[in-house]
């Protein structure tokens, strides 16, 4: 998988298990390598102006701050928890 293409995943801490986990089969059934990194989401929120990611992995109220301000373009909600 060294010549496939790389797709850099920007999540909060929360979903590192998670992510780390199924990132073997994420790879496979996207034929692309992930480069998973992983920080506070404020520290991402700080970072986010100079931040390089082909998807951010944040809470809601997060990514709803980052959609109004123009830093993201689009916001799917991938699940919930409570």
């Amino acid at each position: 998988m060294a010549d496939a293409p790389r797709i850099v995943v920007v999540s909060s801490l929360a979903l590192k298990g998670v992510l780390e986990e199924f990132k073997p089969a994420f790879e496979r059934s996207l034929a692309a390598r992930l480069d998973l990194r992983f920080d506070a989401t404020q520290a991402i929120l700080a970072q986010v102006g100079s931040l390089r990611a082909d998807l951010l992995v944040l809470t809601a109220e997060a990514m709803e701050a980052l959609r109004k301000g123009g830093q993201v373009t689009q916001v799917r909600v991938l699940g919930s928890s409570g």
